[in-house]
């Protein structure tokens, strides 16, 4: 974020915003693998599964942890 100068107050709202949207798509992964006590590094990579299935179906962000360039647009 310091490196595209996006650290002002409503940049730094969105990624908090998009960090706890992430963790709660963790957290529901981790229940669907059976798992709901942990996170690790089999969560991390079945949210980072959704998001990417979710990026063919519709265009969106949750910058700067998944950045618009990671979404496949048409």
């Amino acid at each position: 974020m310091t490196t595209t100068g996006r650290l002002g107050p409503s940049d730094l709202a969105n990624a908090r915003a998009n960090i706890r949207a992430f963790i709660q798509l963790m957290k529901s992964e981790a229940v669907f693998l059976g798992q709901p006590d942990r996170l690790d590094k089999e969560t991390l990579r079945a949210a980072h599964r959704r998001l990417e299935r979710k990026g063919l179906l519709t265009t969106f962000t949750l910058w700067p942890f998944w950045p618009n360039e990671f979404v496949a647009h048409d």
